[in-house]
């Protein structure tokens, strides 16, 4: 990690302006959420982007800007983690959230140096346009609706399994699964079409609101943490392996690198530097804890365990169905009940409004009829939402599953994509591209190169060995 700034860049770069604290924005994952998945997008508050080119960054601007990263990956993903993680126990679990982490912020630094050698804002499908032609910003723009495609999928199977659950428990009623699937999209749907304002307003109150129940969680669930339950032998070591894909979506924010470095600024790239590393930090640290008590509380076998979760479909309500009877308060099952709701809510609210907007610029042309307005965003909206709603009506308990599917893309958007575009810009020269040289270079090498392209490769084979079966589980 380690990188030095080079001198500010030219006054030709954008300028600063007024703004607020975070953005929405999707999934933990990446635009707009992935598996990660939370608030990402646009400047907050609505104003004028860009920190400026000089001068020093004030407090407010630099602690929105690291909320906004640490929401980009902070999101749905999160419920996933103590289902993928059982079998592997905590001490690998945290070896490798850790080396992910570490990898995933060090490509984000590589796309930090991209960005900043652009002397006008440009966003993820530009930077592809310019340095690898309209090919590239096909495809770039092809996998980032295929990942927001998928996790929007996955979003609602979750939602549809946790609001079932609920249902029962509080209410005594029964109902299918695709009727919970329709009411949790129904109600996305409404908010994303009724506009960013209502989203980025809900975003920023949920966003809060989750941190606050994720620490309350945390510490009603410490004290019956048993140490037993956290102990694993080195042969759990093989189940890494089908973690791995998932694991990686939980850090995916690097769509958003382009908007966090128009709100601060380019002229601060000390600054960006940690941001990008300090957002990444707070989820890693709320995933470590969400792992730690999860899996220190309910064991692996038994009558209420995950293995019992996993042969009830590994869905989110069946872990929610386990852990409640274990736990000694009776206000903790309802605080996992308020949070698992939540935090659906924030990732594909986001998510959902990420989909929407890259489709406007997608479908343009594909239709003779072109509505204005509340009609076309309820267009936008039925072919955003419509297809992940079929999805899980025939495939009700993918939430994990569909995680590791989005890997796939995510490989692309948070490794591959990155490692190229600094190959692309430090081969050819900035000039050479009609850039500016960046006043930010990260540590670079064609050793970190082949590091990045290897470790992608690898996350998908592994990724397409678990889809086939031929991973341990």
């Amino acid at each position: 990690m380690t990188s030095r700034a080079a001198a500010p860049p030219r006054a030709d770069a954008p300028g600063g302006g007024p703004g607020g604290g975070p953005p929405p924005g999707g999934t933990g994952g990446e635009p707009g959420g992935g598996p990660g998945g939370g608030p990402s997008g646009g400047p907050p508050g609505g104003g004028p982007a860009g920190g400026g080119t000089g001068g020093r960054l004030g407090f407010g601007r630099a602690f929105g800007a690291t909320i906004l990263v640490a929401g980009t990956m902070l999101g749905a993903g999160l419920l996933a983690l103590p289902l993928i993680s059982a079998d592997m126990g905590f001490g690998f679990a945290a070896v490798a959230m850790i080396a992910l982490w570490a990898l995933l912020t060090y490509t984000g630094l590589m796309m930090l140096e991209v960005c900043l050698a652009f002397p006008r804002f440009t966003e993820f499908q530009g930077i592809a346009r310019t340095l690898f032609g309209e090919k590239g910003a096909l495809a770039i723009n092809t996998v980032t609706l295929l990942l927001l495609f998928t996790l929007s999928a996955s979003y609602i199977s979750a939602a549809a399994s946790v609001w079932g659950f609920d249902l029962k428990q509080y209410l005594g009623v029964s109902a299918p699964s695709w009727a919970m699937a329709a009411a949790y999209t129904a109600i996305v749907g409404l908010a994303v079409v009724a506009g960013a304002n209502v989203v980025a307003g809900a975003a920023k109150v949920f966003f809060t609101l989750n941190l606050v129940i994720l620490a309350l969680l945390v510490a009603s669930v410490e004290p019956s943490v048993r140490a037993s339950y956290l102990a694993e032998n080195p042969s759990q070591w093989v189940f890494m392996w089908a973690a791995v894909p998932v694991f990686m979506t939980s850090f995916g924010f690097h769509t958003s690198i382009p908007t966090v470095v128009k709100y601060v600024g380019p002229g601060h790239a000390r600054a960006l530097r940690q941001i990008f590393i300090v957002g990444g930090v707070i989820p890693l640290l709320a995933y470590l804890a969400w792992i730690f008590v999860s899996l220190g509380a309910l064991p692996r076998t038994g009558p209420h365990s995950f293995a019992a979760a996993q042969a009830e479909g590994g869905s989110m309500g069946s872990f929610l169905a386990q852990i409640a009877p274990v736990i000694g308060s009776p206000v903790v099952p309802n605080l996992f009940y308020v949070f698992a709701t939540v935090v659906l809510l924030t990732s594909y609210m986001t998510a959902g409004l990420s989909l929407v907007d890259i489709l406007g610029g997608s479908v343009k042309g594909l239709f003779r009829w072109r509505p204005q307005g509340v009609s076309r965003r309820l267009m936008l909206a039925a072919i955003a939402f419509l297809p992940p709603f079929a999805v899980v009506v025939f495939y009700p308990n993918g939430f994990v599953p569909l995680l590791g599917v989005a890997s796939i893309f995510c490989i692309v958007t948070s490794m591959l994509f990155p490692g190229m575009a600094l190959w692309r810009v430090r081969s050819r020269g900035p000039r050479e591209l009609g850039l500016i040289a960046p006043s930010y270079r990260v540590l670079w090498g064609w050793a970190a190169f082949v590091l990045v392209l290897a470790t992608s490769a690898g996350v998908l084979v592994l990724q397409i060995l678990n889809m086939i079966g031929d991973l341990p589980t």
